[in-house]
């Protein structure tokens, strides 16, 4: 699917080039090989802060302060795959594959929209049929509508772990905040004023119009390796502890990624020639960045990820005796609420799990 998507944008961004790579079937499958491999190896979605995030081995780090973190994931893997129920080992298998389909399908297409609608701002490609600013602005709105949907339609999923559905939103909207007042956003807004000033006319008399379009470009890439970072990787909630990570609300998310492909759409219009000159390559392109936004807003695969920890660490609330009986002696210091050596029980006290998702 990443390959097919890359062939898909390469073809729409250089349509007189052609490298064989859907005209020689061993070429096209040799590339694809590669790119899997590739994804492979780097392991995208094992970096991510929405895979590291309200893990079972949180809860049992809290549980078992005095054992080693590296000790508790090793006795964590030993549980999965000897105690722990069949079909709670199997849906895990399961559900973190669709979590990396989901993530990598999100990144290919959400790599290819920005390099294509940042390529439609350039004077290059085939002559533009509709010759009019209107199917831009209509892809624009397009996006902005399905942006609001996403909001309901996320806000729908998140009410099932809400008490009242006013708390929900007030959370969501105060952390957007937060994600948004952070420092590091000021590089997200350098890339937008990068792409608003050209649209002076003071400078496009003084630069020309290729120079501004190429800053506008060049703006855009920098929102985009913004939203890339911040949508994988997230911020550091520990500085001691780099795996500890929390990602961007799925609304911040979204935002960062539709704003700059509908300011370069409703501020410039297509030159005489584009990528996107024909009004089917328009409508596809809009739909690939719909999928990316409703993905990342909706957020579905990372649902069912955290859907699938909460299960894995109720498991382990129930079966305290099971992590003590795969530690060393020495090592395991008894939880809260599990029987001590002498069969006294100890007390317990509840832990937050979150919401599921």
């Amino acid at each position: 699917m990443t390959f097919a998507t890359g062939t898909a944008a390469f073809t729409t961004v250089a349509p007189d080039e052609d490298l064989g790579l859907a005209s020689d079937a061993f070429v096209g499958l040799v590339s694809a090989l590669a790119v899997g491999l590739f994804l492979y190896f780097w392991d995208i979605p094992a970096r991510s802060a929405a895979f590291n995030e309200n893990q079972p081995t949180d809860y049992l780090e809290r549980q078992f302060p005095d054992v080693k973190p590296s000790e508790l994931l090793t006795a964590y893997l030993l549980l999965l795959n000897t105690k722990m129920p069949s079909n709670t080992r199997n849906r895990s298998l399961y559900m973190g594959s669709m979590y990396r389909i989901g993530l990598e399908m999100i990144l290919a297409l959400g790599i290819a929209t920005y390099l294509v609608f940042g390529s439609s701002l350039l004077a290059y490609g085939p002559s533009v049929h509709h010759g009019s600013h209107w199917p831009r602005l209509i892809s624009a709105a397009t996006l902005i509508l399905s942006f609001g949907l996403s909001l309901v339609i996320s806000h729908g999923y998140e009410r099932r772990s809400a008490e009242k559905s006013r708390e929900s939103a007030t959370r969501m909207g105060r952390t957007v905040r937060q994600d948004l007042m952070r420092l590091s956003t000021l590089i997200y807004l350098a890339g937008l004023v990068l792409m608003v000033t050209p649209n002076l006319t003071v400078l496009i008399e003084a630069w020309g119009a290729d120079v501004c379009r190429a800053l506008v470009t060049v703006g855009m890439a920098v929102c985009f390796f913004y939203w890339v970072y911040r949508y994988v990787r997230g911020y550091s909630v520990d500085p001691e502890t780099p795996r500890k990570r929390k990602r961007f609300h799925s609304a911040t998310s979204g935002l960062l990624f539709v704003v700059p492909i509908v300011v370069s759409l409703v501020i410039y219009g297509a030159e005489d020639q584009s990528v996107l000159g024909r009004t089917n390559l328009m409508v596809a392109w809009t739909g690939a960045a719909w999928v990316v936004l409703m993905s990342v807003v909706i957020r579905g695969h990372e649902r069912k990820l955290h859907g699938v920890y909460v299960g894995q660490t109720r498991w382990l609330k129930e079966n305290p005796q099971a992590m003590s009986s795969v530690l060393e002696p020495r090592q395991a210091a008894s939880p809260r609420g599990a029987a001590t050596p002498d069969g006294v029980e100890t007390s317990t006290s509840p832990v937050e799990l979150g919401p599921s998702g």
